[in-house]
């Protein structure tokens, strides 16, 4: 009876590490998904507020001479949301990376993930902005 409950113990100890292993290679692909995502989501962000302040600029010369107060302030509404959820973007994309250092960005900067303009928000978020501040 004893060999009976032993092979039993083996068997779900195998089972149980076999099982960790699968579980282990499906966070990792997980997280991948994540981050892929989470750049993904940023860069339709940056490209909806891009427009959403292409607009109010182009409706600021075009119309400079009569302005609809309404309009303005939505369009100002909607800059301020834009510039909101890409900073919330960037947070995601701060959780989801292993790393978020001043190197990374610089990285991600050269590869072309972000641009110039952006590298200051992500500065915002690194964790060794102090270090980098001139």
């Amino acid at each position: 009876m004893e060999e009976v409950i032993s092979y039993v113990s083996l068997a779900i100890g195998v089972a149980s590490f076999g099982f960790a292993i699968y579980q282990t290679n499906e966070k990792r692909k997980l997280n991948e998904y994540v981050r892929a995502n989470n750049w993904f989501n940023y860069q339709r962000m940056e490209n909806t507020n891009g427009t959403v302040q292409l607009a109010k600029r182009l409706y600021l010369e075009k119309h400079k001479d009569n302005l609809v107060p309404e309009l303005l302030d939505r369009l100002s509404m909607a800059d301020a949301h834009g510039q909101e959820l890409l900073k919330e973007s960037i947070r995601q994309i701060q959780i989801a990376e292993p790393s978020f250092r001043s190197k990374d960005i610089e990285r991600w900067k050269k590869e072309g993930k972000i641009s110039e303009a952006k590298e200051k928000l992500f500065t915002q978020f690194s964790i060794d902005a102090e270090l980098s501040a001139p």
